[in-house]
């Protein structure tokens, strides 16, 4: 594989990690950012709807007798088509106002009491929670001495929420890919067009290096020639040493004899 080739794949690689990690956490992001602004907007109704129970509590009131609250729930659900149901229960969990009358004279689940504080200044007096369905805000109804007497809570249908959240992330793959594609491009002609002689240089070493790791038969049969043609001149640079070898030893001989002699 070239080196160019090497070096495109790996920064694509990168890019699309990077893009996909920003896709991810823009996504993540404008989700809570919409599920905190539906629970605020549910709570400032809540609130709206809780102050006017208690008004007329403290007017000495108890809950279950106050003919108001049906059409004080009526008007709050009419706010937002989203809004499916609102429940006024008591101390113990019985639902004494509902906007969907099958409801009334039911109990609310014990997770919606655990909400409830017995006193004003114990807690919040709303709270926020949401299931895979709906957004849930309940808050708890106290009297004119500031004892909790029951509660109320509100069902949002998360259908619009899924819906724009939905559309945001099919955005922002569109615009991902959009943006993956028109970087990839320009990465791809600046590295072509940017490391030319880095390419040359790489494929220069790696014929080299090529070469000396498997070399061509053709250099190997040289070379073994010419190891031979050493072989045989070595052969007869000895032969010529014994040669000389010879003729000096035949010199010395007579040269000793006549030394002995005289």
């Amino acid at each position: 594989m070239k080196i160019t080739t090497k070096i495109i794949a790996s920064a694509i690689c990168v890019l699309a990690l990077v893009l996909g990690l920003l896709l991810m956490l823009n996504y993540f992001k404008f989700s809570k950012i919409l599920a905190d602004t539906t629970s605020s907007r549910l709570s400032v109704i809540t609130q709206s709807i809780g102050d006017s129970i208690e008004g007329a509590l403290k007017l000495g009131l108890p809950l279950d007798e106050i003919r108001l609250a049906p059409q004080i729930i009526a008007r709050a659900k009419g706010l937002d088509p989203a809004i499916t149901r609102i429940d006024v229960f008591d101390k113990s969990g019985g639902i004494l106002f509902s906007t969907d009358q099958l409801y009334v004279q039911r109990l609310v689940g014990t997770n919606i009491l655990e909400n409830l504080t017995e006193t004003r200044d114990a807690g919040a007096d709303i709270w926020n929670a949401d299931n895979d369905s709906a957004f849930v805000t309940g808050m708890t109804v106290y009297n004119g001495a500031d004892r909790a007497v029951g509660g109320m809570v509100m069902q949002y249908d998360k259908t619009g929420y899924h819906t724009k959240v939905t559309s945001v992330l099919r955005s922002l793959l569109i615009s991902t890919i959009a943006v993956f594609g028109v970087v990839a491009l320009f990465l791809t002609l600046g590295v072509l067009f940017g490391f030319k002689e880095l390419r040359r240089s790489y494929v220069s070493m790696e014929t080299s290096l090529k070469g000396v790791l498997s070399p061509d038969p053709t250099q190997i049969s040289q070379l073994a020639r010419s190891d031979e043609f050493a072989a045989q001149l070595n052969t007869i640079v000895g032969k010529i040493d014994g040669v000389s070898d010879s003729i000096q030893k035949t010199q010395s001989g007579p040269a000793s004899r006549v030394g002995e002699q005289a």
